[in-house]
């Protein structure tokens, strides 16, 4: 059962100089509140151990 898809998207030069990203997620329709705040807590996670790995 796929949650949600979750696509890192190019946010221009600047952004990408300063280290800034962005991303596109969707959700599955009808998934309920604690499994949207589940996934979205998920994917900020991810976005911090990714940056902390490159930096």
């Amino acid at each position: 059962m796929t949650l949600a898809a979750v696509t890192r998207t190019w946010g221009g030069l600047g952004r990408a100089l300063m280290g800034h990203s962005r991303y596109h997620l969707q959700f599955t329709p009808g998934l309920g509140e604690e499994l949207h705040a589940a996934v979205l807590g998920g994917v900020v996670a991810l976005d911090l151990i990714r940056e902390k790995r490159e930096n």
